[in-house]
């Protein structure tokens, strides 16, 4: 997909930066991103990670879907909860996410969180308790313009 940058606010997405690309929703589970850990932590508050909906994607009733980053000092590190954000679709029906709309959005702090080491590599993980989600997410680091 291709498109032009209209304001400066624009995201810009490099290929190579996706944490996933194209990932089946996990149904009633929990998967780590298909594009692995990559070096985009401890950078001043400038980037958050964008989730997107890749493929239409539904959820049940009452369910919900959650993203969480990790953040390790090495690639191949142990792995730290960052922060995470969720959605949860409503009672009376199913929630519905058009192919390309964005589901959320993750910020990647300038810091470890309190206790931990610092972090300089960034993973996700994504989860669902619906045993019937369907469609496919991608998660992109965002740039935020100042």
């Amino acid at each position: 997909m291709s498109r032009n940058i209209e304001r400066f606010s624009d995201p810009i997405r490099s290929m190579p930066d996706f944490l996933a690309t194209e990932q089946t929703v996990p149904a009633n589970t929990n998967v780590d991103g298909n594009g692995g850990a990559q070096l985009i932590g401890n950078l001043q508050g400038a980037l958050e990670v964008e989730v997107a909906s890749a493929a239409d994607m539904t959820l049940a009733a009452t369910k919900t879907f959650t993203a969480k980053l990790l953040g390790s000092e090495t690639a191949d590190g142990e792995y730290t909860d960052i922060t995470s954000a969720s959605i949860t679709a409503a009672s009376a029906s199913s929630t519905l996410v058009v192919s390309g709309d964005p589901i959320l959005r993750l910020s990647v702090p300038s810091e470890a969180p309190l206790g931990a080491d610092t972090f300089k590599w960034v993973k996700i993980n994504f989860a669902t308790d619906d045993a019937a989600a369907t469609g496919k997410i991608s998660a992109y680091p965002a740039y935020l313009g100042r």
